[in-house]
């Protein structure tokens, strides 16, 4: 028998007895237990995480040195931004006019912390806080909040795209 996921449970789930049937969405004879996961399994899992990260990496460095349209070199086509106070941008071509559209604005430092990524099946969830500090003028100014990509893994390209992103900033951030 294989191996079958259970959505209400993290996990897999293993039969108790092979011998035993499945009916409908319940799973008779099985057990919730921890699955042994392959060493090909783990470095495909470290592996995608990795190359997530990487992005968010990349994707930071292009913001702070001023290149914030380079980022859409990660995005899906059909990529939607979630942008606070703005509502729904899609497909890469409205992203890039707001983009383009948006004053001119300094970037200091991005910082981010909380940083978590899951991975399953060719797609992923990353999620972050972040601080942005930047200039307003000759003022120092810092916006705080939190943001979440989705993720779909391109197989014929063998690498991961932004499918969506979303973010909040914090009340009382400047």
């Amino acid at each position: 028998m294989g191996i079958c996921l259970n959505r209400h449970h993290k996990g897999l789930v293993w039969p108790i007895d092979s011998g035993l049937s499945q009916q409908g969405d319940i799973a008779v004879g099985y057990r919730f237990a921890p699955a042994p996961v392959t060493s090909a399994l783990w470095v495909s899992v470290m592996n995608d995480e990795s190359e997530i990260l990487k992005i968010h990496d990349d994707w930071i460095g292009l913001e702070e040195s001023g290149k914030e349209e380079g980022v859409l070199k990660f995005c899906s086509k059909d990529v939607v931004w979630l942008v606070p106070g703005l509502g729904e941008l899609q497909g890469v071509e409205e992203v890039r006019s707001y983009l383009m559209g948006q004053p001119e604005t300094v970037i200091v430092s991005i910082d981010t912390s909380n940083v978590a990524v899951e991975v399953s099946n060719g797609l992923a969830v990353k999620r972050a806080r972040f601080c942005t500090t930047f200039m307003n003028g000759d003022i120092e100014a810092k916006i705080t909040g939190t943001h979440i990509w989705t993720l779909r893994k391109n197989r014929l390209a063998d690498q991961w795209q932004v499918t969506c992103i979303a973010w909040v900033i914090d009340a009382g951030s400047s």
